[in-house]
């Protein structure tokens, strides 16, 4: 039945196959056996994302979906994650033996801010997309995204991503009057790689080490991270290779990680 449907459309995203057929049968009484409902899943995820993508490809050519917000600061952050996924398989293997990869599953979330008296203070609402499609299509999914939250409305329009180039990319064609960060999160996980390589994760060196970097940071003063990293004595070839990767990061980033004037901004701002 349709509410049947929309029971699984529910709880799919939200736990496993399998756990989701005994959730639904513990809160509804419906049984469904765990291949049922993931056929159901299956079903519903599809012609959802046909629908966004047909929303996104209008878009483009010219027949926006309506605007649902006008915010004032509006955020849109990019990341991917590698997640399991299972090639097309039937049981009783007539599509062949059961083959399992890893692919990288694009993710965006258009979030408002709830402002406070030192910045943000919250997030006001917020709706997300994803996809295993390449960046070229991941794009416009993001742009219609944003298009709906009222990002043409939005005094201050904020676009926070890792350091690979396709979220770049995205920024520039879609979005090219945001401010771009990356994500400090990301940053610090850069920082923590390198003092693992070079002092041994768990040393007592690691943590000070991290934390002057970081104060560097929020100081604006990008250019004393790359002297940090540049006085690293690598004795390793892979010390040597992550240390320049890691310099390279950092200066081609430099203008996307003025945290301390980001911060001042979104202060003075509120």
């Amino acid at each position: 039945t349709q509410q049947v449907r929309l029971w699984v459309a529910e709880l799919a995203p939200r736990v496993a196959v399998a756990e989701g057929a005994g959730l639904l049968a513990r809160l509804t009484g419906v049984q469904l056996g765990a291949s049922t409902f993931e056929r159901i899943a299956v079903h519903l995820g599809t012609r959802l994302r046909a629908a966004e993508w047909q929303t996104a490809q209008r878009h483009h050519a010219g027949h926006p979906p309506p605007v649902e917000r006008k915010p004032h600061r509006l955020y849109i952050s990019v990341d991917g994650i590698f997640a399991p996924l299972r090639e097309p398989w039937k049981q009783d293997g007539s599509r062949g033996p059961l083959t399992c990869r890893f692919g990288e599953c694009k993710t965006a979330v258009v979030y408002e801010a709830r402002t406070g008296p030192k910045g943000d203070a919250g997030v006001v609402w917020r709706a997300y997309t994803a996809s295993f499609a390449d960046s070229e299509q991941f794009g416009p999914l993001v742009a219609t995204l944003a298009h709906r939250a009222g990002h043409h409305f939005a005094r201050e329009l904020v676009f926070l991503a890792d350091g690979l180039a396709y979220n770049w990319t995205i920024a520039a064609s879609q979005f090219p009057t945001a401010l771009q960060i990356v994500d400090f999160q990301h940053t610090v996980a850069h920082l923590f790689e390198v003092a693992h390589a070079f002092f041994g994760a768990g040393t007592a060196p690691v943590g000070p080490w991290v934390e002057a970097r970081k104060a560097e940071l929020l100081e604006d003063r990008v250019a004393a991270v790359g002297v940090a990293l540049g006085d690293l004595v690598p004795r390793t070839e892979e010390q040597r290779k992550l240390q320049t990767r890691e310099l390279g990061f950092f200066a081609k980033n430099a203008e996307r990680m003025r945290y301390g004037t980001f911060l001042k901004i979104g202060r003075a701002h509120v």
